[in-house]
């Protein structure tokens, strides 16, 4: 018996009855298949950019609370003389079946016992194609034992085939929505998407949901980068007479670093108070770029002009290239005090790098980044202009 879940229609739940019709007693082995031909595309050996493809291929289980994602690619360049591969597991199997990043096909087990085998059935190469595929078979089975003349065994089993919408999910069965890979940071993910959801209601539109959400995420971190700011700038105003100490003891190394502590201590100051205050943002930025890398509601989501679907990458590159030429303005706008000359070219590259890794990025992603990166420069402005004439 079959019932498709009303909510979302990609969860089904499966009633399995036996009857043993015979006059002998019989051992009872149930089994359910998940069948899937794999096409696995060949890496990109050459080009303008490297194949950073999303479309990963894992397959995605959850034994004992613990998660894992293993590339299908694994499986496929075994050598044939191996044979098919085989696990076979007895603890408690949440859920077991096939990622494609934003799709899941699986079981969700409803008794105990069970053991999962993950087998390849065939491996082939396509004639006249970069792909290679493989038919995958990932099977459920239960030992049911023996079953008397007209004995009955029953076996519940649900399934998902279809997006990985944390709202369905959770709805439809609360431990599937672990299947979207999140990270460390899945609690702060889960909250994040929660607040891009509900932006949406009223916006209607997922970019400008991602736009306000990043506004109002440094509102809220204002507090951080003024205390970072104010660190740096004293640190800015001081700068001239640690550099005389620098040169007054540059042959005594000792002597040098004694007078360079005892000036920041007279005087309330420390290099590293600029950077501390900005650490708490760092897993808050990762968590951002976790959740909208995994969001299915961003697949196919428009966002306007050239931006047709959020969950690509910009196909004229425009919004990677405007958020690096932004980050090397800010970068050179911004005091490297205590720098030596090399250190801050070094700094100077880092735009330069980051724009070549959101060339293959989602839009989604660039536009968060891009959002974040014309905050933190418009704040940074404000604040030194504020700081300026408080000590003018």
């Amino acid at each position: 018996t079959i019932q498709i879940d009303e909510n979302s229609d990609y969860g089904s739940t499966i009633d399995f009855k036996w009857t043993n019709l015979s006059k002998e007693s019989r051992q009872l082995n149930s089994s359910v298949y998940i069948f899937n031909k794999v096409r696995i595309e060949a890496s990109k050996k050459s080009g303008f950019l490297p194949d950073l493809s999303g479309k990963r291929q894992t397959i995605a289980t959850d034994i004992n609370g613990k998660q894992n994602w293993e590339d299908i690619k694994t499986f496929f360049n075994k050598p044939t003389h191996e044979g098919p591969y085989l696990q076979e597991t007895n603890p408690q199997v949440t859920f077991a079946g096939f990622d494609s990043h934003y799709f899941l096909t699986a079981f969700i087990p409803q008794t105990k016992d069970n053991k999962v085998h993950q087998l390849v059935i065939d491996k082939t190469k396509e004639v006249h194609s970069s792909y290679n595929s493989c038919l995958f078979t990932i099977k459920n089975t239960i030992d049911q034992g023996i079953v008397s003349p007209g004995g009955t065994r029953t076996f519940k089993l649900k399934s998902w085939t279809g997006p990985k919408s944390q709202k369905l999910m959770t709805n439809f069965s609360p431990n599937l929505t672990e299947a979207i890979d999140l990270g460390w940071f899945s609690a702060i993910c889960h909250v994040f998407f929660s607040a891009l959801e509900f932006l949406y209601k009223f916006l209607g539109n997922w970019g400008l949901s991602i736009i306000a959400f990043t506004a109002i995420l440094k509102i809220l971190l204002y507090p951080l980068a003024k205390s970072s700011a104010v660190s740096m700038h004293r640190m800015k105003k001081h700068q001239p007479m640690l550099n005389s100490i620098k040169e007054k003891y540059k042959d005594n190394p000792q002597r040098q670093q004694q007078e360079t502590m005892k000036f920041m201590r007279e005087h309330k100051v420390n290099p590293f108070k600029g950077c501390l205050p900005m650490l708490p943002t760092i897993p808050i930025f990762i968590a951002c770029w976790r959740t909208l890398q995994s969001s299915v509601e961003l697949r196919q989501a428009p966002f306007g002009l050239w931006l047709h679907d959020l969950s690509a990458a910009d196909p004229y590159y425009i919004t990677p290239i405007l958020g690096g030429a932004l980050m090397l303005i800010q970068q050179k706008m911004t005091p490297t005090t205590g720098m030596d000359k090399t250190q801050a070219n070094m700094m100077l590259i880092m735009p330069v790098m980051f724009t070549f890794v959101m060339l293959t990025m989602p839009s989604g992603v660039v536009l968060y980044s891009l959002t974040n990166t014309a905050i933190t420069f418009l704040q940074q402005q404000w604040l030194n202009k504020k700081l300026d004439k408080a000590t003018a």
